[in-house]
């Protein structure tokens, strides 16, 4: 599970989150009904929503960014990537190996973009 710590942002008429490492995403705005921006809150995304290199279009309200592939541990069907994202925050992803072979090597640069609909949160203190 992915725990990142940071707390809501407005900008001229839109919100962000802030990560404690200084990473801006934009997030869905159901988040924003769980805190205001004087709160913490905690974003959580479980590491099979992570997508590394997405296909097809990216629906609006999710988080994207850049990061690079620091670990990748292949586990047969399943290989697991640890990865380092703008700002210093790291990731852990999960892909299936539907060629039999993991996608991506330790030192790829990749897109990573995580669904709306994947991302939750919880207040923090």
């Amino acid at each position: 599970m992915n725990l990142i710590r940071g707390s809501l942002e407005h900008r001229g008429g839109t919100s962000v989150y802030r990560t404690e490492h200084g990473a801006v995403f934009a997030v869905p705005g159901n988040l924003f009904q769980l805190a205001d921006s004087q709160e913490t809150l905690h974003l959580v995304l479980r590491p099979e929503s992570v997508q590394l290199d997405p296909r097809g279009s990216p629906r609006e309200g999710g988080i994207r960014t850049r990061g690079r592939i620091l670990q990748a541990i292949y586990s047969g069907s399943v290989t697991s990537y640890e990865l380092e994202v703008d700002g210093g925050l790291r990731l852990r992803a999960e892909e299936q190996n539907t060629l039999g072979t993991s996608r991506h090597r330790e030192g790829d640069e990749v897109e990573v973009y995580v669904d709306p609909a994947a991302i939750s949160g919880a207040l923090g203190d």
